[in-house]
């Protein structure tokens, strides 16, 4: 009898110990099911859509991490002129928040160019990159980002595996 109570207690205490990643689980599943619903709209060409794909992709609590399809993501959104979307690959093209060992090639003219696109659109952070980045590049670096500004949308944006 005694060992039939124990046994019962320890499968309590193992459910119960259990419980604390019953959320977390939730959570993951929830979070790439919104991932998977906004990747979706995306490719129907919901600039919106790709923004928060891009933001799930990257940033995402609770999700699997994918640089590039973030960044894919949020060049679907900057072809809309979607600002924020061109504030996120400036910084991506920084290397800012990427994983050690991304595979977004570091690129501080491209960078300037998708903040100078992105500016004007509300954001006082995107004016703090601009004057931060200006300094830093020299007279080609600036000419290649002037030039690149001319050319958009047929700028270097997206990512091939």
């Amino acid at each position: 009898m005694r060992a039939a109570i124990a046994s019962g207690l320890a499968a309590v205490v193992l459910i119960i110990s259990s419980c604390d990643r019953i959320p977390h689980i939730y959570h993951k599943i929830e979070n790439e099911s919104k991932r998977s619903f906004w990747e979706t709209s995306a490719r129907k060409g919901d600039i919106e859509g790709a923004y928060k794909a891009g933001k799930l992709n990257c940033c995402g609590e609770e999700t699997v991490k994918d640089d590039a399809s973030a960044l894919n993501n949020f060049c679907k959104g900057a072809q809309g002129w979607h600002k924020p979307s061109m504030f996120e690959i400036g910084k991506m093209y920084l290397n800012e928040g990427m994983p050690e060992g991304t595979v977004i090639p570091y690129d501080e003219a491209l960078a300037y160019t998708y903040f100078k696109l992105a500016s004007g659109g509300g954001n006082p952070k995107v004016d703090w990159y601009i004057n931060d980045l200006e300094p830093k590049l020299d007279a080609n670096e600036r000419a290649h980002a002037e030039a690149m500004l001319l050319d958009f949308p047929n700028i270097p944006c997206e990512l091939t595996r």
